[in-house]
């Protein structure tokens, strides 16, 4: 959950995220070229690769779907939709102050 109602935040994340064509885009970028808010897109696209992250924010939906993000409306949406993929004894992670705290499962 992320209100998102000043955009996306810092300069150079939105506009790797928004430039990106995919989530390997920034990972390289990364490598290549270290730079502040870069990482933390880098650090996002690195879940993406391997998870499905859901974005429950007044964002608009294709802006939300432009940066690899799958959109709900609601906390509730999002649950509902990874259980029915994963089934209902799937695992939840839940992680408080998201936008610092990048998930390593």
């Amino acid at each position: 959950m992320a209100e998102c109602r000043e955009g996306l935040g810092e300069s150079t994340f939105e506009s790797w995220m928004k430039k990106a064509a995919s989530p390997n885009q920034p990972l390289k970028w990364i490598q290549e070229n270290f730079v502040l808010g870069g990482h933390k897109a880098a650090a996002i696209c690195k879940v993406l690769k391997k998870a499905k992250v859901y974005l429950v924010s007044s964002f608009d939906r294709t802006s939300t779907e432009s940066i690899f993000l799958t959109p709900a409306s609601s906390v509730a949406e999002a649950l509902d939709s990874a259980l029915i993929k994963h089934g209902n004894d799937a695992k939840v992670l839940v992680i408080p102050y998201g936008n610092s705290t990048p998930p390593y499962v």
